[in-house]
């Protein structure tokens, strides 16, 4: 399970790279009836008729990059079925702010719940 969580991570920050003019951003979130991981960049975004279409195997968008630079096209087809095997769905998302590049979500339920941690002692610092 590691290493299919692993591979379909990668594909979504390398993608992302390819993608990004300088930034990238990975951000995970739990809660106790969720896990969200977000992955946006600061590239030229994904047109929302294509938000679904990226998805599907051998897709790539820039026709004029070559598949040296761009890959085959199955990184996130590939990282969407890993999400899927585990509960989860991977979607491309507006951006959270208007004209800032690609935002792709995995979203799934935990594994297992966790018994909310007690509160610390204050500490007292100096």
């Amino acid at each position: 399970m590691r290493r299919s969580i692993r591979k379909r991570s990668a594909n979504l920050v390398d993608n992302a790279l390819r993608h990004a003019h300088d930034r990238v951003r990975v951000v995970v979130l739990t809660g106790p009836q969720h896990v969200t991981v977000e992955v946006t960049d600061d590239g030229p975004g994904i047109a929302p008729a294509d938000r679904e279409r990226i998805f599907e195997r051998f897709t790539r968008l820039d026709g004029a990059r070559s598949r040296v630079d761009g890959g085959a096209g199955l990184g996130l087809a590939i990282a969407r079925a890993i999400a899927a095997t585990h509960g989860g769905t991977l979607t491309a998302e507006e951006p959270t702010r208007t004209g800032c590049g690609a935002r792709l979500v995995v979203r799934r339920r935990p594994r297992y719940t966790r018994a909310p941690l007690a509160p610390r002692p204050e500490a007292h610092c100096r």
